[in-house]
C-alpha cells in the first residue's frame, strides 16, 4: 500500500518520470516525519521526568532513585546536598562510604545521650526547592544494622517546613530493628500524610530511640511506583499511628495515666506494633487496672494544648478489636474548661470492627464546648480490670458535603507554588491562573478559620502571594494578565488582560485583608 505521503508527492509533482523523484521526496519526509516523532517521544519523556521524578534514560520505569551512593560522595542523586546533623552540632555521626547492597553504601555510625537525637540530612536538589514525588506510592531503601537491634525515623519535610516521620520499627519485618543482613525497609508514602509531596525537600534519617548507639548501613534510596495507591481517610484524623510515636496527627502530644504510678497493682503501656488495621500500625493498650482505681491514655488536639473547632463533625470514631473481645473502656472529650462528656464502650471481638460515637450519645456533652476541644481519653475503670486493646485511625467524622469543602480547600493549598502562592489553572504545571490565585486565598481564609491550618501558616502563604503578586507578576496599567507563569509571574503566551478575571483576583485579596484585619 502507498504511504499517503507518497501520493501527495505524486499528485503535486505532475510531470514526467516524477514518480521516483516524488517517492524520493517521500522516503526523506518520512524521515522527517519519523525523526520528528521521535523528538516528540523525548520530550514527552523528559517532561514527565520532571513533573514525576521518573527516571531518565536507563534506569527502571517508574522509579526515582534518590540516593544510590555510588559515586562515594555525600549528595543526593538529584543534586542536593548532604551531611551529618545532631542536636548540638557535637554529636554529629560519622558517616563513611563502604561496599553495598549494590555498588556503595553510606555507614552512619552515631552515639547520643538518652534523650537525645543525631541524624543524616539530605536534601532533594541543589537550589533546596521542592520536588514533585506525589506520581510515587512508597519510599524505600536497602538497610542493614552493625549488631542488629539498631531503630531510627525516616522523616519527610516539605519545602514550607512541615515534617512527618515512621520509625523503622513500625513496619512489618523490622519489628526488633535491623537485622545485621540486608533487608529492604519499604514505606508506603501514604503514612506521611499532611506533607506536600508536591513540594518535598528533603529526606533524614534520623537516631532518636533505643538503641543510642550503633552503626547501620544505607544504599540505594528510592521512591517507587510499586505500592498501591491509598487515598486519605475522610474526617478530621486525630491520630493513626502510622509513625510509630507521638504526637499525633494534630501534632498534640499524648501518652498513658495512672493516677497511682508507684503500685503496682495498677498499670498501663502504650505501645505501637504492626497488627494495624489501615496504614503501618495501631495503639497497642495493655493494661491493669487493680480492683478499683483506673488507668488511661490522653492525646491533645493541639501541639499546645489549646482548644480545636470540632463542632462541625458528628462523631468521633475508630477501628478497635481485643486480645479476647468483650474488654470495656470510656472515651472522654474534655475541653478547655476541663468540662467532660463520656460514652462507653464494649470492644466487639477480636478483629477489627469500626466503632462510631455520634456526640449526642455523649453524657454531659451539653456543657462541653465542641468548639474548643482540648483532648481525647481513653479510660479503663469498669470490668474486666485487665485486658489487651488495639484502636487505629481515630477521627472525627462529618456528612459528605463538609468533606467536599475541606478537600477543596486542599486541593487550592496543596496545588499553589509556595515560593509565589500563585495557583495553577486546571491541570497545567506552569500556567497560573489570577483568578484561581483568588479563589486560593479565599480558600487560605476559610482554612484557618475551620482549623485546618494554622494561623501562622494562612498568614504566611497569604504574605507571600500578595508581595509575588504586588512585586513580580507582569501587569499592564496595574492589571495583571490573565495567565502567568507560576513560578515568576511573567505573561503566558499570548495571554489577554481579564477584567472578570482580575475582579476574582480582588476578591479573594479583599477577603484576605478582612480576614487579616489585626495584621
Amino acid at each position: 500500500m502507498t504511504p499517503p505521503f507518497y501520493f501527495f508527492c505524486e499528485q503535486a509533482d505532475g510531470r514526467g518520470g516524477g514518480t521516483i523523484k516524488s517517492k524520493s521526496a517521500g522516503r526523506i519526509l518520512a524521515l522527517v516525519l519519523t525523526a520528528l516523532l521521535c523528538i516528540s517521544l523525548t520530550a514527552a519523556l523528559v517532561r514527565l521526568t520532571v513533573k514525576f521524578g521518573a527516571t531518565v534514560v536507563g534506569a527502571e520505569a517508574g522509579v526515582l532513585v534518590y540516593d544510590d551512593f555510588n559515586d562515594n560522595i555525600l549528595g543526593t542523586n538529584l543534586g542536593g546536598a548532604a551531611g551529618a546533623m545532631s542536636y548540638d552540632g557535637a554529636h554529629d555521626p560519622t558517616l563513611n562510604f563502604v561496599p553495598g547492597y549494590e555498588g556503595s553504601a553510606l555507614r552512619i555510625s552515631y552515639s547520643v545521650p538518652a534523650g537525645q537525637w543525631c541524624g543524616y540530612w539530605s536534601f532533594f536538589l541543589a537550589s533546596q526547592k521542592g520536588y514533585d514525588v506525589s506520581g510515587f506510592t512508597d519510599i524505600r531503601m536497602w538497610v542493614k544494622g552493625g549488631a542488629g537491634g539498631e531503630n531510627f525515623k525516616i522523616e519527610l519535610k516539605d519545602f514550607e517546613g512541615r515534617s512527618r516521620h515512621v520509625y523503622v520499627s513500625i513496619v512489618p519485618g523490622f519489628e526488633s530493628g535491623l537485622s545485621t543482613s540486608w533487608q529492604e525497609l519499604i514505606i508506603p508514602l501514604y503514612n506521611f500524610e499532611g506533607v506536600n509531596l508536591r513540594w518535598l525537600r528533603q529526606v533524614n534519617i534520623v537516631f532518636d530511640t533505643y538503641p543510642y548507639s550503633g552503626t547501620v548501613y544505607i544504599d540505594r534510596i528510592a521512591f517507587t511506583e510499586n505500592s498501591p495507591r491509598t487515598f486519605a481517610p475522610l474526617g478530621l484524623v486525630l491520630d493513626d499511628f502510622n509513625s510509630g510515636s507521638g504526637p499525633n496527627r494534630l501534632g498534640g502530644s499524648c501518652g498513658s495515666m495512672d493516677p497511682n504510678p508507684d503500685d503496682p497493682a495498677e498499670w498501663i503501656t502504650a505501645s505501637y506494633v504492626t497488627d494495624s488495621y489501615e496504614g503501618l500500625g495501631p495503639l497497642k493498650l495493655a493494661y491493669n487496672r487493680g480492683t478499683a482505681s483506673w488507668v488511661g491514655y490522653w492525646t491533645y488536639m493541639r501541639p499546645d494544648g489549646s482548644g480545636y473547632d470540632v463542632s462541625d463533625y458528628e462523631n468521633i470514631s475508630f477501628y478497635v478489636k481485643g486480645s479476647a473481645g468483650g474488654e470495656n473502656f470510656k472515651i472522654e472529650l474534655v475541653d478547655t474548661s476541663n468540662n467532660v462528656a463520656t460514652k462507653y464502650v464494649t470492644v466487639p471481638g477480636t478483629s477489627y470492627q469500626k466503632v462510631s460515637l455520634p456526640f449526642s450519645q455523649f453524657s454531659n456533652i451539653q456543657n462541653v464546648n465542641l468548639r474548643s476541644l482540648k483532648q481525647v481519653n481513653i479510660v479503663f475503670d469498669t470490668s474486666p480490670n485487665t485486658g489487651t486493646v488495639y484502636i487505629d485511625l481515630i477521627r472525627f467524622e462529618w456528612v459528605f458535603y463538609k468533606e467536599v469543602a475541606k478537600r477543596a480547600f486542599l486541593y487550592f493549598w496543596f496545588e499553589a507554588n509556595p515560593e509565589t502562592g500563585l495557583v495553577p489553572d486546571k491541570n497545567s504545571d506552569s500556567m497560573a491562573s489570577i483568578a484561581a490565585t483568588g479563589f486560593g486565598l479565599s480558600a487560605i481564609c476559610v482554612g484557618e478559620n475551620k482549623g485546618w491550618i494554622s494561623a501562622q501558616e494562612a498568614k504566611q502563604r497569604v504574605l507571600t502571594t500578595l508581595q509575588f503578586l504586588r512585586d513580580n507578576v507582569q501587569k499592564v496599567n496595574g492589571m495583571p494578565y490573565h495567565f502567568v507563569w507560576v513560578h515568576n509571574g511573567q505573561r503566558y503566551g499570548y495571554s489577554e488582560i481579564s477584567i472578570v478575571d482580575t475582579a476574582i483576583l480582588m476578591a479573594g485579596v479583599l477577603h484576605a485583608a478582612n480576614h487579616f484585619s489585626d495584621n
